[in-house]
């Protein structure tokens, strides 16, 4: 029988009385940027390199591509300059 990690954990949760009603649920897929997203994230990192160098730091300090692309299909929790 193949190990799942989800079944083991689910398992664990239940064993747990503290944790009732807890549950892990994994169904985040990877889905590749489409040619308006990837444009747009293009668009944005060099704005973030310009600002970048303009103050001489590493643009991956401002932010990430992965951030971007997060930032671009909607999640506003993303956290631009971190130290």
């Amino acid at each position: 029988m193949p190990f799942d990690i989800r079944t083991t954990f689910n398992e664990f949760l239940v064993s747990n009385e503290q944790l009732d009603g807890a549950e892990i649920i994994v169904n985040k897929q990877h889905t590749l940027p489409t040619k308006t997203e990837k444009a747009k994230k293009n668009e944005l990192q060099k704005l973030v390199q310009n600002i970048a160098s303009q103050y001489s730091l590493d643009d991956k300090i401002i932010t990430s591509g992965k951030s971007l692309l997060s930032f671009i299909r909607g999640d506003r929790s993303v956290i631009f300059l971190t130290s």
